[in-house]
């Protein structure tokens, strides 16, 4: 009586297409996915390749950059002593304003949601420009992180950073309102030398 053993042998391509596969159902439109397997043309995959583009600049300006190149595993909190500058902003005069725009109904809460997009986009673009790391949004308050490794330059990097984004803060200063004309200040604190930095979820 004689035995086989069967053997197969799984091509690796094939499971590096299966991992791309599922990692761009998540990442694409449901059209593009299915337009980047059903037609695959070279129209079709630089639309991907821009979608994927885009992701990527929103993941860099608003994620970590830690967290972007090396994700944290889930349930599993990483803390990390470093040596460097953190800049926290936060603004003055928004809860009136809030209140304000909530007293105007949907219009109001229309008008504070661009205000609020421009903030963001202006400031996130200052900090991009000066190199600092984005770390949380928490409310109205930026939680910047500079480490370049030279002491000296991440502060100058910090201040820099700092008056640049209370010198944009001109275009939030005379805010019309029902109740009157209102403004937001920012507020600046810059830290400087060893902190702990950690990913808890």
């Amino acid at each position: 009586m004689s035995s086989q053993l069967a053997c197969t042998v799984s091509d690796p391509s094939t499971h590096a297409l299966a991992d791309i596969e599922r990692q761009l159902r998540w990442l694409l439109p449901e059209n593009l996915y299915a337009a980047a397997w059903v037609n695959p043309s070279p129209g079709t995959l630089m639309q991907v390749f821009g979608h994927l583009r885009t992701l990527q600049h929103i993941l860099i300006d608003y994620v970590p950059r830690d967290v972007y190149e090396q994700p944290p595993q889930p349930g599993q909190p990483r803390y990390l002593w470093q040596e460097g500058t953190l800049l926290f902003t936060d603004l003055a005069g928004f809860t009136p304003l809030l209140e304000a725009r909530a007293a105007e109904g949907i219009a109001g809460a229309e008008l504070l949601l661009k205000l609020i997009n421009s903030y963001f986009s202006e400031m996130i673009e200052i900090i991009s420009k000066s190199s600092g790391n984005l770390l949380e949004f928490t409310g109205d308050a930026l939680l910047v992180q500079f480490t370049t490794g030279d002491p000296r330059r991440d502060i100058a990097q910090a201040i820099n950073a700092g008056l640049r984004m209370q010198r944009a803060m001109s275009a939030f200063q005379r805010i019309a309102t029902q109740q009157g004309e209102l403004s937001l200040r920012m507020r600046v604190g810059i830290h400087s030398g060893r902190f702990v930095k950690a990913d808890i979820g």
